[in-house]
């Protein structure tokens, strides 16, 4: 990846069909601050596809439904790269928090449930209060 400033951002690529994009933790928030719609070398079309959001998401093709709903989507499937940054900025799906602490769906739930998170929809946690949980349990 090249940002503006021409530094190279090292990353790799893994998955069964080159599914996950891995970066650096130091430059996660360079990433997830920039603005995909003002980046130079952006190759990014104007709207985002529903797979693309479901990946940005960590959300599984069962919860497409709600996704589109939820982020108003046109009948081609084809949803605001802002509504979903903002999803993603807003929420953390139960998928990114396993990732996270590596343990069981029901360890992370009950973790959820004893700091008084609870899932705001079916996408998922409010994101800073999650996180905060997660962050006091010591991960």
């Amino acid at each position: 990846l090249l940002l503006r400033n021409d530094r190279p951002m090292p990353f790799r690529l893994t998955g069964t069909s080159i599914t996950r994009l891995f970066v650096r933790k130091q430059d996660v928030d360079t990433i997830r601050f920039l603005d995909p719609q003002n980046v130079e070398c952006s190759r990014l079309p104007p709207h985002c596809s529903q797979r693309d959001a479901l990946e940005i998401l960590n959300l599984h093709f069962k919860y497409a439904s709600p996704l589109k709903e939820l982020a108003r989507a046109d009948d081609q499937w084809e949803l605001r790269w802002d509504v979903v940054l903002g999803l993603a900025s807003s929420r953390i799906t139960m998928a990114e928090m396993i990732a996270w602490t590596g343990m069981r769906h029901a360890y992370v739930e009950r973790l959820m449930d004893d700091h008084c998170c609870y899932q705001i929809d079916r996408l998922g946690w409010n994101r800073q209060s999650a996180t905060e949980a997660l962050r006091r349990s010591g991960f």
